[in-house]
């Protein structure tokens, strides 16, 4: 291991193993863009979808056209609807269902039998259990880590907080301490 403090963050694995790999953590950079990658493409198929099913895309649009308009807004006037009056109601939670199912469609594979998104994959990390460091099951990869944020993330403040703990020294988010995983350099 190096004595450079500015290095990435490494392990070994058990010595019980026939093969010692080191587990270099994947930098906070690689994780950040992995997720702009991941998540460009979900809302690029997300519009898609929508686009092509009349109904979704005329609410679609009708939201953006109940944005009030003011002669002289301020900035809280302009970003109001969007942050404080979500509207809660069955069609929000369809199209929560519709953009998870979506993320599933997009992503699912690869993270069954890669461990990896997209985004990951482009960037050369994956995902993998914080002891073993196999890859976790579907279950884990997706519904406890993937739904779970984006769940915490409805919610404006609590998503931007459980991103922040990526900045502690062990480079993990809260999703990644509740899925129990970390997120490492592919080899």
């Amino acid at each position: 291991m190096s004595d450079n403090p500015y290095a990435a963050s490494s392990t070994r694995l058990a010595s019980g193993t026939a093969e010692q790999h080191e587990i270099v953590l994947a930098s906070r950079f690689k994780r950040l863009v992995a997720r702009i990658i991941d998540g460009f493409i979900q809302v690029v198929v997300y519009l898609l979808i929508i686009y092509f099913i009349p109904s979704l895309w005329g609410r679609f649009m009708g939201e953006f056209d109940a944005v009030p308009q003011n002669t002289n807004p301020s900035t809280f006037d302009l970003f109001q609807p969007f942050i404080f009056a979500y509207d809660f109601s069955l069609l929000s939670l369809l199209d929560f269902l519709l953009a998870m199912a979506v993320l599933f469609a997009v992503q699912g594979y690869f993270l069954a039998q890669y461990g990896q998104t997209i985004g990951k994959m482009a960037l050369n990390v994956k995902i993998v259990d914080h002891e073993s460091h196999e890859k976790p099951t579907l279950t884990r990869l997706f519904v406890v880590r993937e739904v779970g944020m984006s769940v915490i993330s409805i919610v404006p403040i609590l998503g931007f907080i459980e991103v922040l703990w990526i900045f502690g020294s062990a480079r993990r988010c809260l999703h990644d301490y509740w899925s129990r995983t970390i997120v490492v350099n592919a080899s």
